[in-house]
This record gives structure tokens, C-alpha cells and sequence, in this order.
């Protein structure tokens, strides 16, 4: 004789509560693997000053990436590389060259995140802990890739705010490390291809006060691997 079938069906889910409460921290809800591209906004137009500065040269802004988000660098001003300057008459005659310019990031031509609660099991990080759907994502992202032109790769982990910040730091650059490592399996090339653990710096999710359970299922989108596509050098 079956027990359950002996139970309203009404309670199935309650039983089914209970048991993922029981779990307690081990618990994670499961993510889509599916990856989220995200692509910088539309230009903004920006004028160049009409006065000019005399030995300059004026860079126009651009669409950079921070924080879990796109931010607006506004132009500005960088010195021309060779550009003579006259001494003060009280000087010795002496040609003076300013430095040469801060080079200018590059633009970041597309975001790929994947959650990483569909990569690994909670709290993991390594080879060895990828849930099924994990290879799958990370090739997919390859593909994409493997299809873009790009002058560099940066591999981004993330965790959530729980846990202490050196194993948080440690189980982000893991994830970061293990994602970089089978994206040059799938044909990405390794030198043009970095990782970095962030920790559980930049959260995008806005979590208030909650039970733990409920606080892990809505920190779930912090936990993430950002790979950030730049584009070519200006």
C-alpha cells in the first residue's frame, strides 16, 4: 500500500514545501541555463566642444560596462601625442612633449550572462560540480563567440551576499576559471581570454529582509557568470 496515494492532492505541494525547507542552505531554486545577451544601448549623440584645446584631441563617449550594467563615459579631453609646446621665453629653448594619452578602453560590444545556479550545484564551482544543463550553456556561449569579432574576453563570476567575502571571492574566480577553461575547450582562443572573481560585488537583484530560503531564491540572480565581449581598439 502506498501512502501517497492515500493523501488529498492538495497536499502534495505542502509535502513538497516541507522538504525543500528541511534542506535548509543546500537548497537552490533551479535557473534557466539559457544565456541572456546583453547588448550596449543605441549611441547617444554628443557634440564636440566647438571652442578647441589647443594640443587635444577630443574622444567622444561611449557605452562601457560597470556594475552589472551599462554606463554612459562621457567625450573628453586627451592629449595629442607629438604635439610641440612652446617654453616661456624665460626658458631655455627645449622642444617638451607631453605624455602620450591614456589608451581608450575598449567598447564592450556585447554581454553574456548565464546564471549560475543552472551552471553548478549551490555553493560550487568546480569542474566537477556542473549540473547537466551547465556543458550545454557554456557551448552555446562558445558558438556565439566563435561567430563575433572581438579584441578581448573577460569571464566575470559572481556569488550572492551570504557567506563570508574570502570564500565568496574564491568560489567566484572558481566559476570564472572553470567557465574561461571550457570555453577554450569548445575553440575560443585562450589568449585572447581572461577570469576574474568579483565576489559578491555589484548585485543586481534588490532583496529586503526575508527567511533564508526566500532570501537564496531572490538572490538567485547575483549568482552569475558574466562573460564580457570587447570590441575592437579605438
Amino acid at each position: 500500500m502506498h501512502l501517497i496515494g492515500l493523501l488529498p492532492q492538495r497536499a502534495l505541494p505542502a509535502m513538497a514545501l516541507a522538504a525543500a525547507v528541511f534542506a535548509g542552505s543546500a537548497w537552490a531554486p533551479a535557473a534557466d541555463a539559457q544565456a541572456v545577451i546583453i547588448r550596449p544601448p543605441p549611441a547617444r549623440h554628443e557634440a564636440a566642444p566647438r571652442t578647441m584645446r589647443p594640443g587635444h584631441t577630443w574622444r567622444a563617449g561611449y557605452w562601457g560596462w560597470s556594475r552589472g550594467r551599462y554606463v554612459w563615459v562621457p567625450g573628453y579631453w586627451v592629449a595629442a601625442p607629438g604635439y610641440y609646446v612652446a617654453p616661456p621665453p624665460v626658458m631655455v629653448a627645449r622642444p617638451q612633449y607631453p605624455a602620450a594619452p591614456p589608451a581608450r578602453p575598449a567598447p564592450v560590444a556585447q554581454v553574456i550572462r548565464l546564471p549560475a545556479d543552472a551552471l553548478f550545484h549551490f555553493d560550487r564551482g568546480g569542474p566537477g560540480d556542473l549540473l547537466p544543463g551547465g556543458p550545454h550553456a557554456i557551448a552555446d556561449a562558445a558558438a556565439r563567440l566563435n561567430d563575433l569579432t572581438y579584441s578581448r574576453i573577460e569571464v566575470v563570476g559572481y556569488t550572492d551576499r551570504l557567506g563570508s567575502a574570502q570564500h565568496n571571492a574564491a568560489l567566484s574566480r572558481q566559476r570564472a576559471e572553470t567557465v574561461r577553461a571550457m570555453l577554450i575547450e569548445r575553440g575560443v582562443p585562450a589568449e585572447g581570454i581572461s577570469a576574474v572573481g568579483m565576489g559578491s560585488r555589484d548585485p543586481v537583484s534588490h532583496c529586503g529582509k526575508q527567511s533564508r530560503d526566500a532570501l537564496i531564491s531572490c538572490l538567485q540572480p547575483d549568482r552569475r557568470v558574466e562573460i564580457v565581449v570587447y570590441g575592437a581598439e579605438r
